[in-house]
């Protein structure tokens, strides 16, 4: 981290130094060394990568300040900037409001700090940063160069990687991963210096720039992204210090202003592949000017112009074009046709007015879901808007599920407040006013509507994509300074009108900000030192997987899956390298990473292009692969094996006996089985096995597709319908099998919904409570989801509102285990008697005892062959427990019931351990005293704190509440009998029928017993 903060600390000094030499303007300085700075980093990343060594810091370093030091000694040799040409908005409202700075200056700063503060604490949480943004800069270092690399998700390799590279330069020192956050913070601010003086440049007082400037910043589309990963803010950051030198160049014709705005377009343009749908509006610009000059007989003034611009372009496509360059030369392709499943191709026109129509409405009216902290007034909100204007949606033309107001807060789904429309009004007003485009104001319009129109006649509507808008969006800004400016005078409805309009948008501008900041669901603003809790966005991460992670610095991924949030994969360790490949790294970790839908089976109505399974192989000799773990839930899991270095010379363990076969095929019939692969890890010379892969085809017949004795890929072929791949592996010695499994090939059932398993065993997890229902499970006696009531300390639970709550779990030939496991508690009784049965049978009597305390239970069962079915009753507590008789049946713990009342702890704690502590294999410390080794009870307490409470509760208490402690801590477990008798007050049937509340209900199954 030092170094790196050395690196940039140095790297700013010597660009505002270059900068300086430059311009005279002190905010065009910043804004000229911060493209002199991101120009440095990208430079210095495309000369490392040619010679690959991109991941080598030492020369990262060295390289880049002595490119910054050579760019110094050059621009030195330019003549000094001369004094600032005169701005062309001075007026009667230029003078400057002290009223207007002290309210700008302070919100800003505000949430400038609270930027700041969010940035420090959370990791990087973004969906799209953490599945292809920031796990391809981790494959640029760990590979030592820019060019493709083997990966599933494409998206990884083909888009501009400009803004990634000053990731990669945070990454490349070691530095927190926290640190790549403060990169947006950083642009939050460029954007706004930009905004000002591109909005001062083109005419604008100084008190309308400052309010356009602080409208855009407040903006939440804007402000959501201060603290993201994502690259839109970037991208106009750089783009509006490119019009800023262009408006210089305008005015002062220098060489050095063209340079400056080619510099800063070239890294805009590699940044974020969005700049394109300006391309339009670019082109028609261009030919309006030349026509602008060839009616005043200024061509030769037009063309000297052009000719001035030809170093300044040539620098922008230097720096736009490499990752194009990058993709030619792997593929053959300037950018893959397998990204285009958001375009609306073949081109529609009713495809284009829709979206138009979708996306303008959601600007609009996105805003009126932010006054409400209800998702059921949201949801209502979202269907009145679709059944009123909405009514004919086809969905053929949209990507996504369409919501006016998206269900969730966070900087993919938040619009402009009602700063977005009131632009796009002040854009229009500007643009019609100025037709002929006289004026920077109007070209901005242009191009930013144009940019609108462009945007939705290539795309199809997505709920994913408001965070695009950006650059066009904030391209208006000047507009609404110059509606602030209007000099001509208004009647007095007008001008009232015009003031309440930016006083609304002000005061919700405001709102909406500290709104964001407070509930955004990603990374809500807590203060330093409150008791705030984060919430929990990553899924869980297996320990087995993080640890194995943590445990090597070289690590190798091999992925089968898109989608995949990688980047969990890489925040483990520090200073390691990641490599992605098709191929295993034989000296390297090797992570493989599959989709566990389709785990254990080839559905035929999933069109998916891969499946796997776990063969395992108790004989093997050395080190197989070893099963990590699931990372998310449902059809967003996957799962993980893993493969130590050198394993062909390791020796086995009992996890890592196993090998993995993985059968590659096509998306759709008939031909989904024409061109396969077959592929086999973690089976090696060493282990002396043949591993035989059959397809069992129909009437009793077999094809073989595979005979290995190490690990390899075959190419086979389908022709007719299989049933199953059928897997075994033998000794090639004594010709025994050792191992076998299979790949059957099935209709995806309506199965129980897929959490997370707990070893490579578990066919199916799910959880009733949080997930509500689940496919092909059938429950009854359940309320809806509820929750979380914080007040009342309830997470998410349901009510049991009747007195038996009903599992039916479908029939399932390769189920062994389940296993019943729930959390819940009585809420409107004091007692309570649960009896849980399983296909009839009474397998636990639970005695529920205090309204408020919370009971968890966990049963294992043998599960029929044909469907099981749970049942949880509510019985009659007519009795109740007889804990003096439990005490009479079993003598030994009356005995030790008895020698705790009025002793001191430790001979409470003597008589645990002789009674219990032994046979449960606890130990305990010895201590000398005069010469003689003895026990250290005091010692045992503190080792075993249920043992302390247990000593201590049992002092002076009665011996039935001695006796309830012992059977709940241990006869349970030991499956004593407990003896019951009459209750003499028994509980009334519960009010409103509510029975009890269940915080989890957790069903799960296992391959094995």
């Amino acid at each position: 981290m030092t170094l790196l903060i050395v690196h940039f600390a140095l790297l700013a000094w010597i660009s505002h130094a270059s900068a300086s030499r430059l311009v005279r303007n002190p905010i065009d300085r910043i804004l000229g060394a911060a493209m002199l700075f991101w120009g440095n980093i990208v430079l210095n990343c495309l000369l490392l990568s040619v010679v690959e060594k991109l991941g080598e810091f030492d020369w990262f370093f060295r390289t880049s300040l002595v490119l910054a030091l050579v760019t110094w000694w050059l621009v030195r040799r330019a003549p000094l900037p001369p004094e600032e040409p005169a701005l062309a908005g001075k007026n009667s409202k230029d003078k400057a409001n002290a009223w207007l700075i002290a309210g700008v200056f302070s919100t800003l700063g505000l949430l400038f700090l609270a930027n700041l503060r969010i940035a420090y604490v959370y990791l990087p949480n973004n969906y799209d940063s953490l599945t292809y943004h920031l796990p391809r800069v981790m494959y640029y270092l760990g590979h030592n160069t820019l060019a493709q690399f083997e990966t599933a998700d494409i998206r990884q390799v083909y888009f501009s990687f400009n803004y990634n590279l000053l990731q990669l330069a945070c990454f490349g020192y070691g530095a927190p991963f926290q640190s790549i956050n403060f990169l947006n913070v950083a642009s939050w601010v460029v954007t706004g210096f930009g905004v000002y003086r591109v909005s001062r440049l083109s005419g604008c007082s100084f008190n309308g720039s400052l309010i356009a400037t602080w409208l855009t910043l407040t903006s939440t589309g804007v402000l959501a992204q201060a603290t993201a990963t994502t690259l839109d803010l970037p991208t106009i950051a750089s783009l509006l210090a490119s019009f800023v030198f262009a408006l210089r160049w305008i005015q002062s014709r220098r060489t050095a202003d063209a340079v400056l705005a080619g510099l800063a377009a070239g890294i805009s343009a590699g940044a974020k592949l969005t700049v394109v749908f300006f391309g339009p509006a670019v082109v028609f610009l261009i030919v309006a000017f030349w026509y602008q000059h060839w009616r005043r007989g200024e061509n030769r003034i037009f063309f000297a112009g052009v000719r001035a611009w030809i170093t300044p372009a040539l620098i922008a496509i230097l720096l736009s074009i490499p990752f194009i360059i990058y993709n030619l030369v792997a593929t053959g392709h300037w950018m893959t046709d397998k990204l285009d499943f958001t375009m609306n191709k073949p081109f529609s026109f009713m495809g284009f007015l829709q979206t138009s129509k979708a996306y303008l409405f959601q600007l609009f009216f996105e805003p009126t879901g932010r006054f409400t902290f209800d998702l059921d007034v949201i949801g209502q909100l979202n269907d009145w808007f679709s059944r009123t204007f909405f009514s004919n949606w086809n969905e053929a033309h949209a990507y996504s599920g369409f919501y006016v107001i998206p269900p969730d807060l966070n900087e993919d789904h938040v619009w402009y407040g009602f700063a977005g429309p009131f632009f796009l009004i002040c854009g229009l007003i500007c643009l019609w006013k100025d037709r002929r485009l006289n004026g920077p104001v109007a070209w901005f319009a242009l191009l930013s509507i144009a940019w609108f129109i462009t945007y939705f006649a290539m795309n199809k509507w997505s709920l994913y994509i408001q965070r695009y808008f950006l650059p066009a969006v904030v391209l208006l800004a000047p507009s609404v300074a110059v509606i602030w400016d209007r000099n001509k005078p208004d009647s007095r409805w007008v001008a009232a009108l015009r003031r309440g309009c930016f006083f609304l948008v002000a005061v919700t501008a405001l709102w909406f900000s500290f709104h964001y900041l407070a509930k955004n669901h990603n990374r809500p603003f807590s203060l330093p030192y409150s008791d705030f809790q984060p919430p929990q966005i990553f899924p869980k991460i297996p320990a087995t997987l993080q640890q194995r992670l943590a445990s090597y610095k070289d690590i190798n991924i091999i992925t089968e899956g898109t989608n995949e949030r990688a980047f969990l994969l890489m925040m483990s360790g520090g200073n390691q390298r990641f490599t992605s490949s098709q191929q295993v790294a034989p000296k390297k970790y090797n992570v493989f990473s599959y989709w566990s839908f389709t785990r254990n089976n080839i559905y035929s109505n999933i069109a998916h292009i891969a499946s796997h399974t776990i063969v395992r192989m108790p004989t093997k000799q050395t080190a197989g692969v070893e099963f990590l773990g699931t990372i998310g839930e449902g059809v967003h899991a996957f799962d993980y094996v893993g493969l130590a270095p050198n394993a062909g010379a390791s020796t086995s363990s009992s996890e890592n006996r196993n090998v993995v076969v993985i059968v590659h095929y096509g998306p759709t019939d008939p031909d989904r089985f024409i061109d396969c692969t077959l592929r086999v890890d973690g089976l090696n010379p060493r282990d002396n096995a043949r591993i035989e892969i059959d397809a069992e085809l129909m009437e009793g017949r077999s094809q073989r597709l595979m005979t290995q004795t190490s690990s390899g890929t075959v190419k086979f072929s389908l022709r007719e319908p299989f049933k199953r791949l059928s897997i075994q592996i033998f000794d090639i010695q004594t010709g025994r099998r050792v191992a076998f499994g299979d790949l059957p090939f099935a209709v995806k059932p309506s199965e129980v919904d897929i959490l997370a398993p707990v070893s490579a065993n578990t066919l199916f997890r799910t959880e009733l409570i949080a997930t509500g229902t689940a496919r092909g499970l059938l429950l009854n006696g359940l309320a809806d989801v509820e929750g979380p009531y914080s007040q009342w300390e309830l997470p998410m639970f349901r009510w049991a509102k009747q007195p038996a709550v009903r599992i039916e779990l479908p029939r399932n030939p390769k189920l062994k285990r389940l296993k019943l496991s729930f959390d819940m508690r009585l809420q409107l009784r004091e007692e309570g008697h649960l009896g849980v049965y399983h296909n009839g049978n009474l397998v636990r009597d639970v005695w529920l005892k205090g309204s408020k305390v919370w009971h968890s239970e966990a049963i294992d069962v043998v599960p029929s062959a044909e469907e099981n079915v749970f049942e949880l009753i509510d019985l009659p507590n007519d009795q109740e427990p007889d804990w003096l008789a439990y005490l009479d049946q079993y003598p030994d713990v009356k005995a030790a019931v008895a020698s705790q009342q009025n002793q001191a702890p430790e001979a409470g704690a003597k008589s645990h351990y002789e009674s219990h502590g032994r046979t449960e294999g606890r130990v305990i410390t010895m201590k000398k005293r005069a010469g003689a080794t003895m026990p250290d009870w005091a010692a045992y307490l503190k080792q075993n704190p249920d043992v302390q409470g247990y000593a201590a509760s049992q002092i002076g208490v009665a011996p039935e509440e001695s006796a309830r402690w012992h059977y709940e801590n241990h006869g349970k477990a030991e499956n004593r009998p407990l003896p019951m008798r009459e209750n003499p007050t028994p509980n009334a049937p519960p009010p409103d029928s509510l029975y009890y509340v269940y915080r989890s209900l957790q069903v799960e199954g296992f391959s094995t017993p």
